[in-house]
């Protein structure tokens, strides 16, 4: 006995749809429309590379083939909540949504998918990458490449002008051109 192909059915229910279209409207419009979400769910679902067929592939395991540290950019929304006030007295809260985008560590993985077809037991997989934000990660902390620097800045005015100067820096004053070295006693 032969078994039908899709392709066998399909041609039948149209034909079949088409009867009625001409002899019963309403049942053939009815048909017609199964027809289409019927068909749109048969090429909706995947087909296999090697054979071809449809609706047989199965999704055998998958694993993180590996995970890279990364830095990439995440947009965020802030919102800031004011209490503002209405010319009758009354309160209200009035919001403002600020989106920003933050340099951050993240995680780059590479996540592997094993796939098997059912009708010709082809086997293969599929690589897909993605990114998540890495919270376990501490920025670098090497000291001998940081330099901090903290210096307090005292201004004070200058003798004769009254402008204020820094003493460390200036050694004449920008406004007068007054020597702001002290003199010894």
């Amino acid at each position: 006995m032969l078994k039908p192909t899709t392709t066998t059915i399909v041609g039948v229910v149209v034909i079949i749809t088409l009867i009625l279209l001409v002899f019963s409207p309403g049942y053939g419009i009815l048909l017609l429309l199964a027809l289409l979400i019927a068909g749109g769910y048969y090429f909706a679902r995947p087909k296999c590379n090697y054979c071809g067929a449809r609706g047989q592939i199965q999704t055998t395991g998958s694993n993180v083939e590996s995970r890279i540290p990364a830095y990439g950019i995440v947009t965020r929304t802030d919102t800031i909540t004011k209490n503002k006030r209405r010319s009758d007295g009354t309160t209200y809260q009035e919001e403002t949504k600020i989106k920003r985008q933050e340099r951050v560590p993240t995680l780059r993985v590479t996540t592997r998918t094993y796939y098997r077809c059912a009708n010709c037991n082809n086997k293969w997989y599929k690589d897909t990458v993605g990114e998540v934000e890495d919270f376990s990660r501490e920025p670098p902390k090497d000291p001998g490449k940081t330099l901090i620097l903290e210096r307090e800045i005292v201004k004070v005015p200058c003798r004769y002008c009254g402008m204020l100067v820094d003493p460390v820096r200036d050694a004449k004053c920008p406004s007068c051109g007054a020597n702001l070295a002290m003199p010894r006693s």
